[in-house]
């Protein structure tokens, strides 16, 4: 969903010529945006599957800010940017 959906945004709003550097570029920022947007849920949920409780999630996030739930980001970014640049010039052939 999200990654199409910022991967054909940016392809239009570039303006670049249309090849593999475009395609390139493309799948890796919409990677990094969808891994953006999916972080904080995502950190959340993997805490409650080790156990923990709302209440114990809140305190974390109340102790160490909101950067708590972007934990692991740039591992979480190259793997799903990676991903994206070898799926989504598969999609559009």
């Amino acid at each position: 969903g999200a990654q199409l959906a910022s991967y054909d945004t940016l392809k239009r709003s570039l303006g670049w010529e249309e090849g593999p550097l475009l395609h390139f570029f493309c799948a890796l920022a919409s990677g990094v945006i969808a891994q953006t947007v999916v972080m904080p849920i995502d950190t959340i949920k993997s805490q409650m599957m080790l156990g923990d409780t709302w209440s114990t999630v809140g305190g974390r996030l109340r102790r160490n800010g909101p950067f708590w739930l972007y934990r692991g980001w740039a591992p979480a970014c190259a793997g799903q940017g990676m991903i994206m640049v070898l799926q989504m010039p598969l999609i559009e052939e």
